[in-house]
């Protein structure tokens, strides 16, 4: 709070996953954080990527950016190009079944992608991502115990990238997790649940996807 305080700010921009709630304001302290500067939520969960990417730029526009500058236009022209290879492997590699999850030491979180805006856009562009069941109350996601964490079958894990999640090489104790048939061909890639909302921030997640997808082995 004191850091904060410090810096005399004039607005608190933040993502919204859950409406109501902004990402990064703990809820013990949001009164207090509220009273130094107005706050704008941007809603980034249950809507397709490009719909918080558009928003964040019409925000940008209303603060005195230039969002019609060369490096905008270039940025979004990425961005389309990078939509588009993900629809030409989705095409060109039929079948290929994906997984968006996310590993504690206790659990294995299966992602929703009628919820994770990037999940949400991947599936309109022709990407067969794994719906879990059993979801938790927000809709984000279903935890598994590590016992059974092969509930869903995939040729792709794309894994959670975050510092506070473990990663692949955080692992190795999991006989689960090396069991998975994804694991076993080497098709896990890292995953950025909450990307930077901007045509430059998001077109190399697009990019490593479609590669992904592109040279992905068919295994269930």
């Amino acid at each position: 709070m004191e850091k904060y305080a410090s810096l005399r700010p004039e607005l608190l921009i933040d993502n919204m996953f859950v409406p109501g709630q902004l990402f990064y304001v703990p809820a013990e302290s949001k009164d207090k954080i509220f009273a130094l500067a107005p706050s704008i939520g941007v809603s980034t969960g249950s809507a397709p990527l490009p719909k918080p990417i558009e928003r964040f730029r019409q925000l940008a526009a209303a603060l005195g950016a230039d969002t019609n500058s060369s490096q905008v236009t270039q940025a979004k022209a990425r961005f389309d190009k990078a939509a588009q290879a993900v629809r030409d492997a989705v095409a060109a590699n039929k079948g290929i079944k994906v997984l968006a999850a996310s590993a504690s030491p206790d659990l294995f979180y299966a992602s929703n992608p009628g919820k994770n805006s990037d999940l949400m856009y991947y599936r309109e562009l022709g990407v067969d991502v794994i719906v879990p069941e059993k979801l938790d109350k927000d809709g984000y996601f279903e935890s598994l115990s590590w016992e059974n964490a092969d509930k869903y079958q995939a040729d792709v894990i794309i894994l959670d990238s975050r510092t506070q999640a473990l990663q692949p090489k955080d692992l190795g104790d999991k006989p689960s997790w090396k069991d998975l048939p994804a694991v076993k061909a080497n098709q896990v890639i890292g995953w950025q649940p909450e990307p930077v909302f901007s045509y430059t921030g998001c077109a190399p997640l697009l990019e490593q996807l479609a590669q992904t997808l592109k040279n992905a082995k068919k295994i269930i």
